[in-house]
């Protein structure tokens, strides 16, 4: 049976206010679509709509506890709803209880790029030696964390948590109610640039992140970054008395020796501290391959057995959207698809455009790529800069979608291989063949370019 993860004793607790009815709930929800049998629905109030619209759903899918802010006419009942004044105010308040009162191990992660594969490898490689939570999917904003920290286990041991941003002061608040022990930051690079006079400040921004880290926590810093100096610093600033480093810097901790990729796995050989270790990692790209040495930081950190987080990062995969390697029939035709379309940066589609070079190198390597949003005034300068990592790393065709990249297309040759449309939708509406069998296919682009339906549309096309 599932812990339970409120009652009315702890919620009470939590409020600061009387729960007039008692209850016993398994999980917390803010979806009625994912309510059970068991469940705490939290009614919140946003910009797509309104949650109390939903509470007779989720009272007849069995919520046995309600968070409201009024009762809604087609309530089927009303002795599990309890009233409060404010439901995003309680859920944060919630999200603050369960981090004071859960004595777990909590890790804090951010960064520009690698943020979720990072948390999924300390997730992986945690969990071994314990109960470890993490957030969904991208749960990383000021409603997703209190959300991630309010539906934790009370006997959980360590909790990962991503932290995401694109303004100042967003960090400031996400590391003051998750109050990491250990804080990570993945690295610095030109991502939401839009909401930023420059990399630099978005490297101050990122080192937000050490605010809320105890003083006698650990602070987790790329040392390979082009700002490793200016969040060291500030991490100094705060008083913070452990500051560990990874990459492959000659004076990182944590440090990468050598990297081999294959087709779905890499070989690795690195350093901690003084001890050198191999080891497997179930995702490629370089990139990757220096976030592993994250998890495995953070393992030595806390004296537990490496060759146990090893052995979990060798079958760790890429999450959905972001590296997976799918082969599929198209068109009668074998093709395999690197699926990157979850987002994208200039940095990261210069990674990829290097992976997929490297990975495989006797194959036809085309990219189908989509815009890179909130790059700012130099936007079309970040997209015709490609060019050059198109060409070194021999990609045959580059199919073009969004009016960003119509910049990269038209930098391109003219003799050079290459389709430009201005929407997926144009794409898929004109259907065109443009591959050869045992072709490898990247696609990567912005989440809001949609690339994921590209993906769906090869693997189902026959």
């Amino acid at each position: 049976m599932s812990e339970i993860i409120w009652d009315d004793k702890l919620l009470s607790q939590a409020l600061g206010q009387y729960v007039p009815f008692t209850f016993e709930a398994y999980s917390f929800e803010f979806n009625s679509k994912e309510v059970q049998e068991g469940s705490l629905f939290i009614a919140l109030r946003g910009e797509n709509g309104d949650g109390h619209s939903y509470i007779k759903n989720a009272q007849e899918k069995g919520a046995i506890c309600i968070i409201a802010e009024y009762i809604p006419k087609d309530a089927l009942h009303t002795d599990n709803i309890l009233i409060v004044k404010d439901s995003k105010k309680a859920l944060n308040q919630l999200g603050k209880f369960k981090r004071e009162h859960v004595k777990a191990t909590y890790i804090g992660v951010t960064g520009s790029v690698g943020k979720t594969s990072t948390k999924e490898m300390i997730y992986s490689a945690l969990s071994v030696f314990g109960m470890t939570h993490k957030n969904a999917g991208n749960f990383n904003n000021e409603l997703g964390l209190p959300i991630t920290l309010a539906r934790m286990p009370n006997h959980t041991q360590y909790a990962v948590l991503e932290m995401g941003m694109n303004h100042l002061g967003e960090l400031k608040y996400l590391t003051s109610i998750g109050k990491p022990d250990i804080a990570v930051i993945t690295t610095v690079e030109a991502v939401h640039l839009e909401f930023f006079n420059s990399i630099e400040t978005i490297a101050q921004a990122k080192a937000e992140i050490f605010e809320g880290l105890n003083p006698q926590g650990l602070a987790i810093i790329n040392h390979d970054n082009a700002y490793f100096e200016l969040m060291n610093m500030q991490a100094i600033k705060l008083g913070i008395k452990n500051i560990g480093t990874f990459g492959a810097h000659q004076g990182a901790y944590a440090k990468l020796i050598e990297y081999k990729a294959y087709k779905e796995h890499a070989l690795i050989k690195a350093q901690i501290n003084d001890q050198t270790i191999e080891y497997q990692l179930g995702m490629v790209g370089r990139h990757q391959a220096i976030n592993s040495l994250i998890p495995l930081f953070i393992i030595n950190h806390l004296g537990l057995d490496l060759n146990k987080g090893i052995k979990a990062l060798s079958t760790q995969t890429a999450a959905y959207g972001r590296g997976t390697v799918i082969d599929v029939i198209y068109n009668n035709k074998h093709l395999t698809i690197i699926d990157e379309s979850y987002n994208a940066s200039p940095v990261a589609v210069k990674a990829a455009l290097y992976n997929l070079a490297e990975r495989f190198p006797n194959s036809q390597k085309i990219a189908i790529l989509g815009d890179m949003k909130e790059l700012g005034t130099a936007e079309k300068t970040f997209h015709q800069e490609l060019k050059e990592y198109i060409i070194d790393n021999k990609i045959a065709k580059i199919i073009c979608i969004g009016s960003l990249m119509r910049s990269l297309f038209d930098s391109l040759p003219r003799d050079f291989t290459k389709y430009a449309f201005s929407s997926v939708t144009e794409y898929l509406n004109s259907s065109p063949d443009l591959f050869d069998s045992q072709d490898v296919i990247l696609v990567k682009g912005s989440f809001s370019m949609g690339l994921g339906r590209v993906v769906s549309y090869l693997k189902d096309s026959k």
